[in-house]
């Protein structure tokens, strides 16, 4: 596998994102990590790792960094240059196989939205988040992308959470549950409602609310 990660993304980047790219390769040996940044502040750091895995971290130079402060679509129109921008045409063109960032979110979502595009029926993104359970992992979708989600936004979610969770943990048999204020049909607001109905309706794993 061939990642590209924004090296300057994050509160401590580059220091902390080559540091994390080299402990990746050390357990995945088959894998590369294309470091997306300033050339000379991602050097310094290299030089910093031992070098037989120098060649598995190659340097695409991206001089320009989205702070979290700047408007995320108009730096991702204005700053083709900036890691994020360039990490995900990287992606775009097929040169590698993903883009990882820890800059903003809002810049990863408007570059994903403007560069990457959406699958084709699909009226909006959503950000997944891991929690932790007493059972396992949760995915929890939507965490952040969108505060006025419609049912059909919301059944969306899940169908495409469902598969990516399944395709994760190899598990076909995965459920989804709808978040509310309790957990009869009948709890929520207008907008809970009409999702949960919509869920039942098309989506096998519900299970109902949480």
């Amino acid at each position: 596998m061939q990642l590209a990660l924004d090296a300057l993304g994050g509160d401590h980047g580059p220091h902390i994102t080559v540091q994390g790219a080299y402990h990746f390769l050390q357990d995945n040996p088959g894998d590369t990590v294309l470091l997306v940044g300033g050339r000379e502040e991602i050097k310094e750091e290299l030089s910093k790792i031992p070098a037989e895995f120098h060649s598995r971290l190659p340097i695409v130079h991206a001089p320009e960094n989205i702070s979290m402060s700047e408007s995320p679509t108009d730096a991702v129109k204005r700053k083709k240059n900036s890691s994020m921008v360039v990490g995900l045409k990287l992606h775009k063109d097929g040169a590698v196989d993903g883009f990882v960032s820890a800059g903003s979110t809002g810049a990863q979502m408007a570059g994903s939205l403007l560069i990457l595009g959406r699958l084709s029926g699909v009226k909006r993104p959503a950000i997944g988040v891991f929690l932790p359970s007493e059972q396992g992992m949760v995915y929890l979708l939507d965490a952040g992308a969108n505060v006025d989600s419609k049912p059909l936004h919301i059944l969306q979610f899940a169908i495409m959470g469902s598969i990516f969770v399944s395709q994760i943990f190899n598990n076909k048999s995965c459920t989804v549950g709808l978040l509310s204020n309790g957990e009869e049909a009948t709890k929520g607001n207008e907008n809970t409602i009409a999702t949960h109905k919509l869920l039942k309706e098309h989506l096998p794993g519900f299970f109902g609310n949480i």
